[in-house]
């Protein structure tokens, strides 16, 4: 069925253009059709992107197999690491998503890159954290964002990822809270009839 479906999207006037994210995740099965949809004859006019964690997908993960078939089956396969961010990277994307000036923006990444080592994932979550312990406020009379960067180097907001996280957890309500460790022996997935029961 999904390979009659590539055939019927890819033309050479539309291609098609498929993005799996978090593929060290990605079971077997799931594995095994997108390396079925890759190798097909007919997909001339697919391209796949995947994403993954190389630091959680050994040699022997399913998913490394199936790249290297997919490449021994003569398709072109692109490898492209992303390094963590660099103060620059971080600054651009400070001074996009804050709309201030690159001057503005490069002293708060200095210290975002600072704290999170570039981690793309820990950058957008610290500066939400930044956001909502109001260390980072939009001024409606002057129409800008505005932070305060003694105030933010004196916080004791972690420069740990998974302690930043657990302590938003920590933040929640009690009942929730509880729903989430019921959910966390539940496993990965599960249904909300399973989850009540």
């Amino acid at each position: 069925l999904f390979q009659a479906f590539a055939r019927a999207c890819c033309h050479l006037e539309r291609p098609m253009v498929l993005f799996f994210d978090d593929l060290q995740w990605a079971d077997s099965a799931s594995i095994s059709l997108i390396q079925l949809l890759i190798t097909e004859p007919s997909a001339r006019n697919l391209m796949v992107l995947g994403a993954f964690r190389d630091n959680e997908v050994s040699m022997a993960h399913p998913l490394m197999k199936s790249l290297q078939g997919i490449e021994e089956s003569g398709v072109p396969v692109e490898h492209i690491r992303l390094d963590k961010l660099s103060v620059r990277s971080v600054a651009t994307l400070i001074q996009d998503t804050l709309a201030c000036s690159p001057t503005e923006a490069h002293e708060l990444a200095k210290l975002v890159q600072a704290k999170t080592d570039g981690n793309p994932f820990f950058v957008i979550e610290f500066l939400r954290t930044l956001y909502q312990e109001a260390f980072l406020s939009f001024d409606r009379e002057q129409g800008h964002w505005t932070w305060d960067l003694d105030r933010i180097m004196r916080s004791d907001i972690t420069d740990n990822v998974v302690t930043l996280m657990s302590e938003r957890m920590l933040k929640l309500p009690a009942p929730t809270q509880e729903v989430l460790h019921v959910a966390a022996c539940i496993g990965a997935s599960f249904d909300l009839k399973t989850l009540t029961q």
